[in-house]
């Protein structure tokens, strides 16, 4: 947690997938390491170490700081095992023993576009890295090349798809902005076979391989799009793989859900899709979201129909599981109203843009 500045507002989502990603989480059967790892939150929490900063509608922990003596105790302890070393590109002196540091942490510059060219030279010959966030713009391109072995890079630009592919030890990849536009992702992602988390923020189109569907280590894909095939067929000879540990697919663009895609992510927990009616002859119908319903374990679901006809009810089904429905542009009829109705666990429902029409 010192990786981050102090009085910086901490993402609980992201520091659970951080953890996992480092592999300081327990497994114990039979709660995923998601709610284990919430649990250790909740305990620092009760323990004055972690303070919330911002909570949900409902009361759910969604952003922390961390006490300021927990963080400098915790950066006292990262320097004497080496656990971590924390800089800035525009350092006048260069941490000691950066070569060596398994993690790295490198905070935003005040003065920005300044930096030492020793601090980054230095940075660059740290090739037993294990972790890198960097809360600092442009320095990512000239970095991460020179650090094969990072299992997490957590950093706020990256130019080239190519360069995640060499990172084959990869298990948490978060990048904020200057992807390639409309960049497509190549067969080879799936050499990361231990990628945990790929999330990527400021895209605008994101074609995803039909070989996502055999990285079985997968736990959360987001994206602002992602353009996601269906699973390729196998033979009768072939076992499909079943993406156990998947909990998040964010934002899906026409997405099919067949039946085999139903069958390979059986523990789904947040799915985002959104439809678009850009072709002719374009139907909802074929992209079976009466199999909606068989996602047992499906609790946030947000459903946006863009330039949509009006929807037929049979075209929806909701998992009893539901505890959040964001709906937009569905068009259903206000007595329709009775299928969220119908919802035991519902908590939050949100309704935008004519997602029910009609006399009330």
């Amino acid at each position: 947690m010192a990786t981050f500045p102090e009085d910086c507002e901490i993402h609980i989502s992201r520091l659970i997938k951080l953890w996992i990603a480092e592999g300081f989480v327990n497994v114990v059967v039979p709660h995923s390491l998601e709610d284990i790892a919430m649990e250790y939150i909740k305990e620092l929490i009760d323990r004055n170490l972690l303070i919330v900063r911002q909570q949900g509608i409902l009361g759910k922990m969604k952003s922390c700081i961390i006490h300021d003596l927990l963080r400098d105790l915790c950066l006292r302890e990262a320097q004497k095992e080496n656990f971590l070393c924390i800089t800035k590109v525009y350092d006048v002196d260069i941490p000691p023993n950066i070569e060596n540091a398994r993690r790295l942490g490198i905070h935003r510059s005040t003065k920005q576009y300044r930096y030492n060219p020793r601090v980054l030279n230095t940075l660059r010959s740290a090739s037993s890295a294990r972790s890198l966030v960097c809360e600092s713009e442009w320095i990512s391109p000239w970095l991460v090349p020179s650090l094969k072995l990072l299992r997490v890079l957590n950093v706020h630009d990256i130019y080239s798809a190519e360069e995640i592919m060499q990172l084959i030890n990869s298990r948490f990849l978060h990048f904020v902005g200057n992807w390639d536009v409309n960049t497509r992702l190549t067969s080879s992602v799936s050499l990361l076979w231990n990628l945990q988390s790929l999330i990527v923020r400021g895209s605008p189109s994101t074609v995803l391989p039909s070989e996502i569907w055999e990285m079985t280590q997968l736990r959360h894909l987001k994206f602002e799009k992602i353009v996601l095939r269906d699973p390729p067929r196998q033979s009768h000879s072939q076992d499909s793989c079943v993406l156990e540990n998947l909990c998040t697919l964010s934002s899906l663009e026409n997405f099919r859900l067949t039946e085999e895609v139903v069958r390979r992510v059986p523990n789904i927990r947040k799915l985002k899709i959104a439809y678009v009616n850009s072709l002719l002859g374009w139907k909802l119908s074929n992209y079976c979201l009466e199999n909606l319903a068989r996602l047992s374990k499906l609790e946030s679901l947000t459903l946006d129909l863009y330039s949509c006809q009006k929807v037929p009810t049979e075209d929806f089904a909701f998992p009893l599981s539901l505890k959040k429905l964001c709906l937009r542009g569905c068009r259903l009829p206000w007595e329709e109203m009775r299928i969220v109705g119908s919802l035991p666990n519902l908590e939050i429902l949100r309704l935008y843009d004519r997602a029910f029409v009609g006399n009330v």
